[in-house]
């Protein structure tokens, strides 16, 4: 058998009444591929279907085909796409993702007035809300081949493969074939997407590197990272000087070369013994080969069953790992009993200090939330839930209100704007080009020690940099005002929701102040 395939059909429960026939999807798959293929089966929907492609040198690839309701329902709708949600935020934490299928929804605005503008929004908010990529959206680079709209009736885009950010820059083609190429009676139009992959994600996917220990550095180390910044940074400077540079390029390159170098020259932060006292040399030892054999297991793609060798290794380095961190704990714990037992009759103080030490801390995480009437009990919808309401709450609404101080002081600062600008025509941005001094002026101001953001860079990459690191930075943050684009990871964050308190509900997402940590 060359070919095999994976498919469901759509239940109708009453057919002799439905205007059409009976639908489903399928994802066909040849059957000579070098990747071990199986089913997801717990998709949670009929119209929904899924293999997981698995690979020595490229890791999990999860692929999805969808079928989404045609009907006029909006709730059925919105169930299919919350059951492609939760599926989507599940399976980007183990590999790439990619959704392909008839979504009978439009992700492209200026077709909203030919389709359900309901579901379209729908559909392009869940789109923007995982940065999932297409063609015509701005992220990707990939030019489209064919006509520009897949279902011919209407001329308008149903059908797309969407594909996540993380390999949207190895996207090669995407074109939409013509019609009667494959079928003369279909009105939807094929498409093909040709994505080329890296020979080992591995080494992104699990990167256990620590961050650098900064406050361990000295003068040598610091003189280290600045001269070994030199050469890959001027490099970058000339490549600035091209008028088609590409922002997040540019500050991706950036970001990875302060990293690579102070991971080359600034030594790294140690384990703290503080968190897992009972952490020995035979823990450590322990689990050091449980963390190896599981890389030797997913770098030979994660095969499932005791007949594999690494898979059987990596279960035997695990299973003895647990018991001898159990162990461990045990002995901590009865140590911990008799120094209690000492204090108690020789020193009072020492004596309650252990027992307050003892006490188990009690969680602040969210066990429950009730958001549009749903009870949202695991973490997955929680979190969705969080992001729904905040959504919502920062979306800025169809109106010019402002408050009259609100409105005056805006007023005043455009017109200051205004005036600073009319000064001097070659002025693009109040208080003229950003240059190399201001940018070293800044960065003196950076406090030590603070976390990083999503990009893995602390202030101290900066602050260490040298002159070199603020040349560098005063020339892109040039670049982005005048193009005036911001790189992507700029418009990341990690909203945390903190409990207003006092007896507010703690069910309610209303209740909750959320808090953005951004790079």
């Amino acid at each position: 058998m060359r070919y095999k395939s994976i498919s469901k059909t759509d239940k109708l429960n009453d057919l002799c009444n439905c205007t059409h026939g009976k639908g489903g999807i399928s994802i066909l798959y040849k059957a000579s591929l070098q990747f071990s293929i199986e089913e997801i089966t717990e998709t949670n929907s009929d119209r929904i279907v899924g293999v997981e492609l698995k690979n020595k040198s490229f890791g999990s690839i999860f692929i999805f085909g969808v079928y989404l309701p045609a009907d006029g329902s909006i709730d059925n709708y919105r169930q299919e796409l919350n059951a492609l949600d939760d599926l989507y935020t599940y399976y980007i934490n183990y590999g790439k993702v990619v959704i392909a299928g008839d979504f009978n929804a439009s992700c492209i605005k200026k077709n909203l007035q030919f389709t359900n503008t309901t579901k379209s929004k729908e559909l392009q908010n869940f789109v923007h809300r995982h940065n999932i990529c297409h063609p015509f959206i701005n992220t990707c680079n990939t030019l489209l081949k064919g006509p520009e709209f897949t279902f011919t009736l209407k001329n308008t885009m149903l059908d797309y493969i969407l594909i996540d950010e993380t390999l949207v820059r190895q996207l090669r083609r995407y074109e939409i074939l013509e019609e009667g190429t494959f079928s003369t009676t279909s009105d939807h139009l094929p498409v093909i997407a040709c994505v080329e992959l890296d020979e080992n994600p591995h080494i992104d996917l699990n990167n256990f590197s620590k961050l650098p220990a900064w406050h361990k550095i000295n003068e040598h180390s610091i003189k280290e990272y600045q001269d070994k910044l030199c050469a890959p940074l001027d490099k970058l400077i000339q490549e600035a000087q091209s008028n088609d540079i590409d922002i997040n390029l540019f500050y991706h390159n950036l970001v990875n070369t302060l990293i690579n170098t102070a991971k080359d020259t600034i030594p790294c932060n140690m384990y703290n013994p503080h968190t897992k006292p009972y952490w020995n040399a035979d823990v450590k030892q322990a689990h050091t080969k449980e963390r190896n054999m599981r890389r030797v297991w997913m770098q030979d793609g994660r095969p499932r069953g005791m007949q594999h060798e690494s898979y059987f290794n990596y279960k035997r380095a695990k299973r003895d790992f647990r018991n001898i961190q159990q162990l461990a704990n045990e002995q901590y714990i009865e140590e911990t009993y008799d120094d209690i037992n000492n204090a108690a009759e020789c020193d009072i103080r020492l004596f309650w200090k252990l027992i307050k030490r003892q006490k188990p801390k009690h969680s602040k995480v969210c066990q429950q939330i009730i958001h549009n009437n749903i009870v949202h009990t695991s973490p997955e919808s929680i979190c969705n839930a969080f992001a729904n309401y905040f959504e919502d709450l920062y979306t800025p609404a169809d109106t010019s209100t402002f408050d009259d101080p609100t409105l005056k002081e805006m007023n005043k600062a455009y017109r200051e704007i205004q005036r600073v600008c009319k000064a001097d025509e070659d002025l693009y941005l109040p208080g003229g080009i950003i240059t190399c001094d201001d940018v070293s002026s800044i960065i003196k101001q950076l406090k030590r020690r603070k976390a990083c953001g999503n990009d893995m860079i602390q202030n101290e990459h900066l602050i260490y940099g040298g002159p070199k690191v603020s040349e560098c930075l005063s020339i892109f943050l040039n670049i982005v005002v005048e193009k005036q684009q911001v790189p992507s990871d700029w418009q990341k964050g990690l909203v945390v929701p903190l409990f207003k308190g006092g007896d507010k509900s703690k069910l309610s997402p209303d209740s909750y102040r959320p808090v953005c940590f951004t790079i």
